[in-house]
């Protein structure tokens, strides 16, 4: 098992192993939803209480990032927005958030193909988005504007931890007035501030979730 980094030695060798970085890869992959719920819910009031727009936490599961939890003002956005929905990995700014972490195979099966066009905003091509990722990994924010839903837009910035690949991303989206035109700057900062909050919080908890196995 330490071989193929399930478990690892934590002292000599008559001592005890511990989870190997392999293991806890796994148990984070197939960590619950709920238990993200939990301990994202906090951050998600603080960033929609901040910006006054709807936020949510989403997640890659297979090849398909999905939103997982919201909060939202009482507006239009609840219903464009809700727990579940597939985000559209070439439009939504939650989905290039987090696919722009993931490996070329990876992004080539989930881009190099006919992709859907909701709006004359979308992009279609495969370089154009391929630019636009290595973008998001420089900048660590990624857009979405009018590209899945007229008049609608978004910015999201990625949830990552050390050791662990890159599977969630934190989103504030709402109207393109309310998010791009009037605060985009303001937005940005708060979404990047948060996201690196929320990363730490899991991180620690995860953490802890460890200690309670080995």
């Amino acid at each position: 098992m330490a071989d193929v980094e399930l478990i690892e030695q934590s002292g000599p060798k008559a001592a005890n192993f511990k989870l190997g970085p392999r293991l806890e890869r796994l148990l984070f992959s197939g960590a619950s939803d709920d238990w993200f719920k939990v301990v994202a819910r906090p951050t998600l009031q603080e960033l929609s209480e901040k910006t006054g727009q709807a936020c949510f936490i989403a997640r890659l599961a297979g090849d398909s990032v999905r939103s997982l939890d919201m909060v939202a003002p009482g507006n239009l956005v609840r219903a464009y927005i809700v727990p579940g929905l597939e985000i559209p990995a070439h439009a939504g700014a939650s989905a290039k958030a987090i696919l722009a972490f993931q490996d070329a195979d990876f992004i080539a099966s989930v881009l190099d193909k006919p992709l859907k066009r909701f709006t004359a905003s979308t992009k279609v091509d495969f370089d154009v988005l391929a630019h636009e990722l290595q973008l998001v990994r420089k900048t660590g924010v990624a857009y979405c504007i009018g590209e899945d839903v007229d008049g609608f837009a978004a910015i999201a910035a990625p949830i990552r931890i050390d050791g662990q690949r890159t599977q969630h991303s934190l989103c504030v989206t709402g109207t393109i007035q309310g998010i791009i035109d009037t605060n985009q700057d303001l937005n940005v900062a708060l979404v990047k501030r948060m996201a690196e909050k929320l990363s730490k919080l899991i991180e620690k908890q995860f953490q802890q979730t460890l200690k309670s196995t080995n």
